[in-house]
C-alpha cells in the first residue's frame, strides 16, 4: 500500500556527521521534542531508492504535492525520515512516516506528500533525500527542472488623460508633472507584488521624447492597496520627461503601439496600457516696457517697414526657437487699415523668449494714430497685444 507523510517545516544545515549522531538527532527532533532540527545528509546507499517528481505549483498558491517515491522491499514507511529542498531558498520540509490513512506495518513503495508555497514564477528542482532509521541507509535524487505557473492577471483601470505643457527643445522642467497618474491596473495576485513588474512609459509624440523606465525607487510604480480581491497598481510620471509637445491646444491619442501607453513587463508576460496626453498652453505672453519699444516714426506717402512692438514670452521654459511658437500677427494701423506682421526673433542669441513684430504701411495723412499689434500662438492658446500711439510726420 503506498502511504503518505506528515511534515513539518524546519530550517536546512546540509552537512555529513557521524551515523550514530545523526541518527540521534533525527529521532530527538521528531519523536522527543517535537522541535525543529537541522537535516543531516548520510552516506549514500542503493537502499532505498528515491525517485523525485516534478510537480505543478502556481506561484502565490499553497500546494499539496507528491514529490517522491521510496522503494524498500523490507521497511515500512514509519521507520523513514526524509527532507525535502523545494530549490526555492525557503526552509526544507521535514517529513516522517506516518498514515494518512494507512497500514502501519505496510510495506514500500510509499509516497512522500508535503505543502509548499512558490512565492513567485521561476523554474525549480525538488530533491528529495531519504534516511531508513532502521539500518542508517540513505538515498536522495533531484527531480527534473520544473515552472511554477504565472499568477499574475492584470486588467487596465479607467483610461487617464494627462496634461503635458507645451515645450520647446531642452526645457528646464518636465512637459507632464512628476507624481501625475499615466495609468492604472488590477493583478488578480494580491498583495504588494512591485518588486515582480518593471514599468516603460513610452510618450511616443514623435519629437526629441526618449521613454522613461519608473522603478519604485522615484515612486514610478506604486501600490494602492487590495481591495474586490485584486491589489490596485498605478503608475506615475516618475522622471524628468523633456518631451517636445507643440502646439498646444491638441489631444494625442494613446495607443498599444505608437501612441502614449505603458509597458508593464512580469517574466513572460508584457501588458500595455495606452493613455492620451492633451497638449496645454506653456507661453505667458506680454509686451515689453514702453521704454523698451522700438522707434516708429513714419512719414507721409512714404512707405514705412521695420519693428512695431517687441513681445516677451515670461515662463523661460525652453532653449532655443520653440517650434510651436511660428506664431502670426495682426497690425491694426489706426487709420482704418490692419495688415498681417511678420514675427521674428532675429536678437534671439540663447533664450528665444523675445519677440519682434515687423510690419509694412504707408500713411496717406500726418497725424497721431492709436495702433494695435496682437500677436497669437500656433495653436491659438496664447495672445496678447500692444496698443501704442504713433506721430507720422
Amino acid at each position: 500500500m503506498k502511504r503518505q507523510l506528515r511534515h513539518i517545516q524546519v530550517r536546512s544545515s546540509r552537512r555529513v556527521v557521524g551515523l550514530g549522531m545523526a541518527i540521534a538527532l533525527a529521532a530527538a527532533a521528531l519523536l522527543t521534542t517535537g522541535s525543529p532540527r537541522a537535516t543531516r545528509v548520510f552516506a549514500i546507499t542503493s537502499d532505498p531508492a528515491v525517485t523525485a517528481l516534478s510537480i505543478a505549483p502556481t506561484e502565490g498558491v499553497s500546494g499539496y504535492f507528491h514529490v517522491a517515491t521510496v522503494s524498500d522491499g523490507s521497511e515500512g514507511a514509519s521507520e523513514f525520515i526524509a527532507d525535502i529542498d523545494w530549490g526555492d531558498g525557503t526552509a526544507h520540509t521535514l517529513t516522517s512516516g506516518g498514515c494518512d490513512p494507512c497500514v502501519p506495518t505496510a510495506l514500500s513503495p510509499w509516497e512522500v506528500y508535503a505543502s509548499h508555497t512558490y512565492e513567485d514564477e521561476a523554474s525549480h528542482t525538488i530533491t528529495v533525500s531519504v534516511v531508513d532509521l532502521a539500518d542508517t541507509e540513505s538515498n536522495s535524487d533531484t527531480s527534473p527542472s520544473f515552472g511554477v505557473a504565472e499568477h499574475d492577471s492584470l486588467a487596465a483601470g479607467p483610461r487617464n488623460t494627462v496634461n503635458a505643457t507645451e515645450r520647446g527643445f531642452l526645457s528646464f522642467v518636465p512637459s507632464v508633472a512628476l507624481g501625475t497618474t499615466l495609468a492604472t491596473f488590477t493583478d488578480t495576485y494580491t498583495g504588494d507584488r512591485r518588486a515582480d513588474f518593471s514599468v516603460t512609459v513610452h510618450w511616443d509624440n514623435g519629437i526629441a521624447c526618449p521613454d522613461t523606465t519608473a522603478t519604485t525607487a522615484n515612486f514610478g510604480l506604486t501600490f494602492d492597496g487590495t481591495s474586490g480581491g485584486v491589489s490596485h497598481y498605478s503608475v506615475k510620471a516618475s522622471v524628468l520627461n523633456n518631451c517636445v509637445y507643440a502646439p498646444e491646444e491638441r489631444l494625442i491619442t494613446g495607443d498599444t503601439g505608437t501612441g502614449p501607453h505603458v509597458t508593464v513587463t512580469d517574466t513572460g508576460n508584457i501588458w500595455k496600457i495606452p493613455f492620451d496626453v492633451k497638449v496645454v498652453e506653456g507661453d505667458t505672453l506680454v509686451p515689453v516696457a514702453t521704454v523698451d519699444q522700438p522707434t516708429v516714426a513714419p512719414t507721409v506717402s512714404i512707405p514705412f517697414s521695420g519693428d512695431v512692438a517687441v513681445f516677451h514670452d515670461t515662463t523661460l521654459t525652453r532653449f532655443f526657437l520653440d517650434p510651436s511658437f511660428a506664431s502670426s500677427a495682426k497690425i491694426f494701423w489706426g487709420d482704418g487699415t490692419n495688415s498681417a506682421g511678420v514675427v521674428s526673433d532675429s536678437e534671439c542669441i540663447v533664450f528665444c523668449s523675445y519677440w519682434e513684430v515687423d510690419g509694412v504701411h504707408t500713411y496717406s495723412h500726418a497725424g497721431r494714430y492709436l495702433v494695435r499689434v496682437y500677436l497669437y500662438d500656433t495653436g491659438g492658446g496664447a495672445m496678447t497685444h500692444l496698443i501704442r500711439f504713433i506721430n507720422v510726420h
